[in-house]
């Protein structure tokens, strides 16, 4: 599953996922709802848990030591872009942003909040500390 959170005050606000992902789990809760049986075991689904939440908050530390590092490399991430042949149009749609912001942060004029290296790691299907210069 892969999930972004978004933080309020260092804390862990939200969690945003694909729609598919959504979806999915709608089915398994209404597939609940209506009396099917478990797909797991309550242990297991809590191990599951943590491990979800120790991965989700991996993750978020490797974003925060990029971003204040500054060892993000905006070249990594257009080389990465473009081996995946995907257009800065594409990206930037799907991090919501413009291809004009994007096209700055590649080529090192802008400098990415941690929200938009977590989007473009995301993005391009690569873990944040790929898009490092370390």
């Amino acid at each position: 599953m892969s999930v972004q959170v978004i933080m309020k005050d260092g804390r862990p606000e939200w969690a945003v996922l694909p729609y598919t992902e959504y979806e999915a789990l709608l089915a398994r809760v209404e597939a609940l709802e209506s009396g099917a049986p478990a797909p797991a075991s309550t242990e297991i689904r809590a191990e599951d848990s943590r491990n979800l939440r120790k991965t989700m908050m991996e993750q978020l530390q490797n974003v925060a030591s990029v971003s204040q590092a500054g060892s993000f490399q905006g070249e990594k991430a257009a080389k990465l872009r473009l081996s995946k042949g995907l257009d800065e149009a594409h990206i930037a749609r799907e991090i919501g942003i413009s291809p004009v912001y994007l096209k700055q942060i590649e080529s090192g004029e802008r400098e990415p909040s941690e929200p938009i290296l977590r989007n473009i790691a995301r993005a391009l299907g690569v873990d944040v500390n790929e898009l490092s210069g370390e």
